[in-house]
């Protein structure tokens, strides 16, 4: 199984005040953690053109837990490297 990738940007936070962006490329998905979470299908839309979030709900939670825990053990690696 290929491995999830973990993005991020904080550009939108460091020039305009938002929030800045995380998210996951996990297989087919991409979710990015925003005010407004998006979820796309990659494999189906490439173009990220249709946010899937409201029609799939089950995929928008696991990828949801999946981020949490990922930061969860950044977290604990930087605590750990101190």
């Amino acid at each position: 199984k290929d491995l999830a990738a973990y993005i991020e940007t904080f550009h939108p936070r460091e020039a305009y005040g938002w929030s800045e962006l995380t998210g996951l490329i996990d297989g087919p998905w991409k979710y990015i953690r925003a005010p407004k979470p998006e979820l796309y299908d990659l494999s189906r839309d490439p173009g990220e053109e249709t946010n899937l979030a409201e029609a799939r709900p089950d995929v928008l939670k696991e990828e949801y837990r999946r981020l949490d825990a990922l930061l969860a053990d950044k977290a604990a690696l930087k605590q750990q490297l101190k």
